[in-house]
């Protein structure tokens, strides 16, 4: 019976029932709140169908062989898997060939034809599209790595070039901005392509190209141009602010740290820990220094370890000493905090 009464449910959602059989099935849902919640439960799951506007080239031989399933289904004894029912034929059965027993609908189908279909295609929704999503998102976080493994050895070929130091964050005037690193590559030709300083995962994957712009351009820029280019030119990514040492400022210098974040998907206000949003808020893709990347679901690379979006009080601003690392957005002064006793 309870079975019945799915097949039944899923005629209604699928326009399969005779005028009789929904007139029936409509008094019966309303006399009886748990079967409503049932075609409700149905419902949402097969409208999941109606998002799939994506259009995907099918496996080869995918009609064949789901024809070869659901005749096989119709074929096979009662409690025999179906798996071991040979294929008869590389199509659907006609009604004239449909076992003996169960109702005829509209067209020549069976109750047990719509179950089995509509069965199927709920299985792809719950089970193929997040499948194909999560790929998608591994996908893009592949392609992220790349990109920052690409300006990693950038970055090391820039610092082989200038004192084993990487490209520095003025404290102020123009270039006073975090996303420096990515014109400072393009001066000395070691940035190949625009499209290297954005995430696939972010929001800039889907505007349309820009150019990184020139130092000159920067030192020539004013007001808002220039704050529009002080905050597209390091892309979607952060990078490091340098620190203090000293009661001085200074850049980075390479020492092939393991755990010092060098570059990160740019850091977000909004969300806590300033998680990036490049990938969702599930986690930021960071370049440490000795050219190594790893995925993170924190802003912290071990429990208890150097917080990457933050320095060692806390602000976003340069670190407070040589292994702090803070990676900043594109547009982020290096704020300079020195205490009186450094003085």
């Amino acid at each position: 019976m309870a079975n019945r009464l799915s097949q039944q449910l899923l005629g209604y959602l699928l326009g399969a029932l005779e005028d009789d059989e929904r007139a029936a099935l409509d008094e019966q849902l309303r006399g009886d709140a748990k079967l409503r919640h049932r075609l409700a439960t149905l419902r949402k799951q097969i409208e999941l169908l109606r998002g799939a506007t994506c259009e995907f080239d099918p496996p080869p031989g995918l009609a064949r062989r789901t024809c070869h399933f659901i005749a096989a289904f119709a074929e096979a004894p009662a409690g025999q898997p179906v798996e071991t029912v040979p294929p008869r034929a590389s199509q659907l059965p006609s009604p004239t060939q449909l076992p003996a027993g169960g109702q005829l609908l509209s067209g020549g189908w069976r109750w047990t034809d719509v179950s089995v279909v509509a069965g199927i295609m709920v299985t792809a929704v719950l089970l193929i599209f997040p499948a194909i999503e999560s790929s998608r998102f591994r996908a893009r976080v592949m392609a992220c790595q790349d990109n920052l493994q690409q300006l990693g050895t950038a970055l090391v070929q820039y610092s082989e070039h200038h004192a084993k130091y990487f490209p520095q964050v003025p404290q102020q005037g123009n270039l006073a901005a975090a996303g420096i690193y990515a014109p400072a590559l393009l001066n000395d030709g070691l940035l190949d392509s625009p499209q290297r300083v954005i995430c696939p995962g972010s929001s800039l994957a889907a505007a349309p190209p820009s150019q990184v712009p020139s130092l000159v351009q920067l030192q020539a820029a004013t007001g808002r141009e220039l704050g529009r280019l002080r905050s597209m030119m390091g892309g979607s990514y952060g990078y490091s602010l340098g620190y203090v040492e000293d009661g001085r400022y200074v850049s980075t210098r390479n020492l092939s740290r393991p755990t010092f974040a060098l570059m990160a998907d740019t850091p977000s206000d909004p969300l806590p820990g300033f998680q990036s949003e490049n990938h969702g808020g599930q986690g930021q893709n960071v370049l440490f220094e000795d050219g190594h990347v790893r995925f993170l679901t924190s802003s912290r690379p071990i429990e208890d370890g150097d917080d990457v979006f933050v320095n060692d009080t806390g602000l976003v601003a340069a670190g407070d000493q040589r292994n702090d690392s803070v990676v900043a957005s594109s547009a982020a002064a290096p704020l300079v905090f020195i205490s009186t006793d450094a003085r």
